[in-house]
């Protein structure tokens, strides 16, 4: 008899449990891998949500600063159309549009990777007004 399991004593029938008796080879390799298979994907859950919460900050960051640098370049190509300079003008109110399209669509995508698609259809309305505005010079 194998002593290696003396310790654990059936209190029935007074003898040693033997795990090699009860759990077939096969049987151990089996749940080793399904154990080996849900430490995986807990893993891969875990590291996807690290992504999700990665590239929602990315394109909220990339919303913020393309935001604020077409505000900037629309109040430019303000001055520029009230100098009388429309070439200028079109040039930065065009950029700026660009810009600003840029800034919605990553605002878009930041709301789709977080979930909140309330208020997504006004947002797409902004969009399309960020394109007129372009196609307007």
């Amino acid at each position: 008899m194998n002593t290696k399991f003396q310790f654990l004593k059936n209190p029935f029938f007074g003898k040693a449990f033997n795990f090699r008796d009860k759990i077939p080879k096969y049987a151990a390799r089996h749940i080793f891998r399904l154990i080996l298979c849900i430490l995986i994907l807990l893993g891969n859950s875990s590291s996807a949500q690290a992504n999700e919460q990665k590239d929602f900050k990315y394109y909220m960051n990339a919303w913020n600063e393309k935001r604020m640098e077409a505000s900037n370049l629309l109040l430019d190509a303000e001055k520029e159309f009230k100098s009388g300079d429309e070439i200028s003008g079109c040039a930065k109110q065009y950029d700026a549009a660009n810009l600003g399209i840029k800034a919605t669509q990553s605002l878009i995508k930041a709301m789709t990777i977080n979930g909140n698609l309330e208020g997504i259809n006004d947002i797409k309305i902004g969009l399309k007004k960020w394109e007129e505005l372009r196609d307007f010079c």
